[in-house]
């Protein structure tokens, strides 16, 4: 099991969790207010870990399983999941182009929408993942998922942190908050499209021809 966990394993790995853990932290830096407080902060890391994880896991181990045990179905699961991932990045630039206006009606959703709306796409990032990792073995997946958690929960804990940071510059009046949606509006597809777009480019790569 070791042995297995090599640089291919934690890149693609970190670039999963950065891919679906971006949206989440530009989101919690965003509703400072709400994500700055002590046991709502607690309760926002956990689910929102819990979530990600939960959903990527099933996105990539369903897609890895499906192509393993159904080999013929392995190009039909492979242009699913592409076209996917294309989605996720039309949406990812739609919503950039909405504004602030679209960040103020996520801001206002109660805690359970917030959590669905910040993580729903782990499960079709996870399943996106599958055309880089499809030589993987199933320990690897395994090793993968296993270091895929603390990475998410890594992340969210930090915007939480800097969710409280911006929180006391706000009300000292040293940033605006209209300036912290925007800065979220450009950063998530700076982050995003780019990742994904490596994800699209691995599955077009290995894509079976003929």
């Amino acid at each position: 099991m070791l042995e297995s966990i090599d640089l291919d394993l934690v890149g693609t790995t970190t670039l999963l969790a950065g891919a679906i853990a971006a949206d989440a932290i530009a989101f919690t830096l965003c509703d400072f207010e709400a994500n700055s407080r002590g046991s709502r902060a607690l309760r926002w890391i956990v689910w929102v870990t819990g979530a990600h994880w939960a959903l990527a896991a099933v996105g990539l181990l369903g897609t890895w399983t499906l192509r393993a045990d159904l080999p013929d179905a392995a190009p039909f699961v492979q242009l699913a999941t592409t076209l996917l991932l294309c989605g996720l990045i039309l949406q990812i630039v739609l919503n950039a182009t909405h504004g602030a206006g679209a960040a103020r009606t996520e801001k206002s959703a109660g805690f359970a929408a917030k959590v669905w709306i910040v993580s729903a796409d782990a499960l079709f990032v996870g399943a996106g993942e599958s055309a880089a990792t499809a030589a993987w073995t199933h320990e690897e997946i395994v090793g993968s998922l296993l270091l895929l958690g603390p990475m998410v929960l890594a992340c969210v804990a930090s915007a939480v942190l800097g969710a409280r940071w911006i929180a006391q510059r706000v009300r000292d009046r040293r940033i605006r908050s209209e300036s912290v949606d925007r800065a979220g509006l450009v950063g998530v597809p700076t982050v995003v499209v780019p990742i994904f777009s490596y994800f699209v480019i691995c599955a077009v790569r290995d894509f079976p021809v003929g």
